[in-house]
């Protein structure tokens, strides 16, 4: 029975293809991991976006523009 817990393998894999994706700055494969519907907050969405006063974004639109803007910033 699964009472909603990952495996550490689970987990592990699903951090090292993120983060990856961010190492190569794919953009696609970053936003594949999000639902389109989502909650995600960060103090750095104001300093990023400078217009998310709660620093929470709530659509996948909007955390695609986040990450393309963090993504700018580190090139």
């Amino acid at each position: 029975m699964n009472n909603g817990s990952i495996s550490y393998e689970f987990a592990k894999d699903h951090v090292e293809k993120w983060v990856k994706g961010w190492n190569d700055h794919n953009l696609n494969e970053i936003m594949s991991f999000y639902a389109e519907d989502l909650e995600f907050s960060s103090p750095k969405i104001r300093i990023i976006l400078g217009e998310n006063k709660n620093n929470t974004i709530r659509s996948k639109g909007e955390l695609n523009a986040y990450f393309s803007a963090g993504l700018e910033r580190v090139s």
